[in-house]
């Protein structure tokens, strides 16, 4: 399992218990599903930090027709008898490094053969520094850039949402990308050199075809925490529910094969041991941390083996 897989598994595993560790993902960008009254129908140029270009009248806009979810979403449409110059919208917003996750819904129309649509994810510019571009081909292929190499990683149908996820590490320079939650590439390499952080992100409708139109919902830029935070923020949830257990056990008199193994814990410590191991196993198996936990807490679980698809 990737890095990358690894800290997106320890989230989904933090989103339910997390609460109470203090567990906050920080987001340089959230478009609140392009919702009211957030975003108001109509153009989209200056709206909430987006600027666009556009040939004669065919300019982004937020619209109700056709939404992933909620009741409004943008749409870059081609109705004017211009077919071959771009539409582009694009939203800068504060650089970011580290693991970022770029998440948004995508939907688009029926195009000309040699048309596309594309999303650009960038440090500096659409053309300059970029992270990676998508594009959903009118021949029905999706691709996306590995280094300066374009690779089809699947296909796409119009008049369809698709969730698209950009996982990266501007470290590394690398990113996974999933479709409707599926793994469609693993370890791709950014487009530019120059693209040591991600700071904008941008939707282009290059259909070729009056009538094509470019939807995108739901856009979210998130900060996903260091593995060391998570795995602390794990184990402090642990703890706290660990200790409810135990309480409610204790009170009950209940003694489910859970609440024996509860019943065990005697102690606070015994149970912020238990918590030690857990958060160690989580960063040794993440690259981080040692392999082992300190002697003067509690030996690692048996099933705590790097490399093991159970850790």
């Amino acid at each position: 399992m990737s890095r990358l897989a690894m800290v997106r598994s320890l989230i989904a595993v933090c989103a339910v218990s997390g609460a109470a560790a203090g567990l906050v993902q920080a987001s340089p960008f959230d478009s609140l599903g392009y919702e009211s009254p957030t975003y108001t129908l109509g153009d989209l140029h200056a709206q909430q930090g987006w600027a666009v270009s556009y040939p004669g009248t065919d300019a982004p806009v937020v619209q109700t027709a056709v939404v992933a979810s909620g009741s409004q979403a943008i749409a870059l449409p081609r109705n004017g008898a211009d077919t071959t110059t771009s539409i582009t919208a694009w939203r800068d917003f504060t650089a970011t490094t580290g693991d970022v996750r770029v998440a948004t819904d995508l939907r688009s129309g029926t195009m000309a053969a040699g048309g596309f649509d594309a999303v650009y994810i960038y440090a500096t510019s659409l053309t300059t520094d970029r992270a990676t571009i998508l594009y959903l081909y009118g021949n029905g292929n999706v691709r996306v850039f590995d280094g300066g190499t374009e690779t089809t990683v699947g296909t796409w149908s119009p008049n369809t949402w698709y969730q698209v996820t950009f996982d990266f590490d501007t470290v590394a320079q690398k990113f996974d990308l999933s479709i409707d939650g599926t793994a469609v590439a693993t370890n791709f390499s950014f487009l530019d050199a120059g693209a040591t952080a991600i700071a904008g992100l941008g939707f282009q409708e290059y259909s070729q075809l009056t009538g094509g139109t470019f939807y995108a919902d739901n856009t979210v830029v998130t900060i996903v925490p260091e593995p060391a935070g998570v795995a602390a923020a794990a184990a402090g949830a642990f703890v706290a529910w660990l200790a409810r257990r135990t309480r409610a056990a204790g009170r009950s008199g209940r003694h489910t094969k859970n609440g024996e193994a509860v019943g065990r814990m005697k102690t606070q410590g015994e149970i912020e041991a238990a918590a030690d191991a857990i958060a160690h196993c989580m960063q040794s198996c993440m690259g981080r941390g040692p392999k082992t936990v300190p002697s003067t807490r509690t030996s690692a679980p048996t099933w705590c083996s790097c490399g093991s698809t159970t850790c």
